[in-house]
């Protein structure tokens, strides 16, 4: 061991990571991988499957939803199948609530019977205040925002009690090269911003029967190769996104950069056409909470 660091990233800081890396997975995702067609499928499946299991109107809550990007396929879905739709949306940066705003209006003639609702705030404050006038939401989704829950056991199990019987909660998390690094790196380091996939499946395990879940798996390559330029600004935004360390180079003993580094190319990635492609995992836990 060599000594812990920890992650000293604010929300503006992570975020502006976290899109240099969505920059360079959506430029890196090769159109054959059905990627997008197999989001808008699975999501169109779950909300079909919830036809006739609600009220008159549809409760969606979106957790950490940024400015909205994620969130086009599942509300696609919810007009196809679903009349009138709440979908309240918790989300602590007001850049990116503005930045979903913009985006709903840009829908304005699609999605028409969707009624939006924004909160400027994380989503355990949002629970602690909506005690006294509890709702229950029929979907409730966390896109790659887990990893900054306060705790994510008893995050999960609060958002559980916000749910209806017969309700689905969906939460995506970076597995594959992902987890690989976090254990290379968890010998010199804590990233206590990362929530592995393992670690999601021991929570949700524990709340066995009282919910049930699968797993869906969306590979995915990213395209790392400025993260071997150390005078690429989009580079190292990824490299501190990646080991969840502020400026990653800067921070970390040198021969443990290059240690990582190596291990990032060699056991993580593969080299297609010069580039460098991390390759890595989105996964999906749908879990049903039972009646």
């Amino acid at each position: 061991m060599h000594g812990y660091l920890t992650s000293t990233m604010n929300e503006v800081e992570y975020f502006e990571r976290f899109k240099a890396c969505v920059r360079n997975g959506m430029n890196g995702m090769d159109p054959r991988s059905g990627y997008r067609d197999k989001y808008q499928t699975e999501m169109n499946k779950l909300f079909g499957n919830l036809k006739g299991h609600h009220e008159d109107t549809l409760r969606i809550l979106a957790i950490g939803s940024g400015s909205g990007q994620n969130d086009i396929p599942i509300i696609d879905a919810a007009v196809a199948y679903h009349g009138h739709i709440q979908y309240t949306v918790v989300e602590p940066s007001q850049t990116e609530i503005d930045n979903f705003k913009e985006l709903v209006i840009s829908f304005r003639h699609r999605w028409k019977t969707v009624k939006f609702g924004f909160h400027e705030q994380t989503i355990e404050d949002f629970i602690a205040d909506s005690k006294e006038d509890v709702q229950r939401y029929d979907v409730v989704h966390a896109i790659h925002c887990a990893y900054l829950f306060a705790d994510a056991k008893v995050t999960i199990c609060l958002i559980l009690e916000q749910m209806q019987p017969g309700s689905v909660m969906v939460v995506r998390i970076c597995a594959g090269g992902y987890e690989k690094c976090y254990d290379a790196a968890s010998e010199y380091f804590k990233t206590p911003l990362y929530l592995q996939s393992s670690k999601v499946k021991a929570i949700l395990d524990d709340v066995v029967p009282a919910i049930s879940y699968h797993c869906i798996t969306y590979p995915i390559a990213i395209d790392i190769t400025q993260c071997f330029n150390e005078d690429s600004e989009e580079g190292n935004k990824m490299l501190d996104f990646i080991f969840h360390i502020l400026h990653f180079r800067k921070s970390v003993n040198p021969d443990i950069v290059q240690y990582l580094l190596k291990h990032l190319k060699e056991e993580c990635s593969e080299v297609r056409d010069n580039r460098v492609m991390m390759i890595s995992d989105d996964v999906d836990f749908v879990v049903t909470k039972n009646e």
